[in-house]
């Protein structure tokens, strides 16, 4: 009868602990460490006025100048709705300028 029972001691883990062999031991690591990677740039960002979602963008437009919104939200991982509110407040905040693209009546690109 003691066979049909999983001896716990060896029985796989999602836990932090070296050597834990599960597969979901590593994933459990490294969302750990985006949350703490996140929460150190959010503190750093913080006196200037910025999130993380702010900073990713103002890196794209630094990176590739001026940008679509479908570009930029597909360099930032985000989605349209998402990438205008970000867009709108870098504006309000006087870090991006949103210029027109002659023909295209979807807002323009962003600088």
């Amino acid at each position: 009868m003691a066979a049909d029972v999983p001896d716990r001691a060896v029985a796989p883990r999602a836990t932090d602990r070296p050597g834990d062999p599960s597969p979901f031991a590593l994933g459990l690591l490294l969302r750990r460490a985006h949350w703490r990677a996140a929460a150190v740039m959010g503190e750093a960002l913080r006196p200037f006025g910025i999130e993380l979602r702010h900073f990713a963008v103002l890196i794209v437009l630094a990176n590739d100048g001026p940008t679509v919104q479908r570009d930029l939200a597909a360099a930032t991982g985000s989605d349209k709705a998402g990438i205008m509110r970000v867009v709108d407040d870098l504006e309000r905040k006087g870090l991006a300028v949103r210029k027109a693209v002659p023909g295209d009546r979807r807002g323009g690109r962003w600088s």
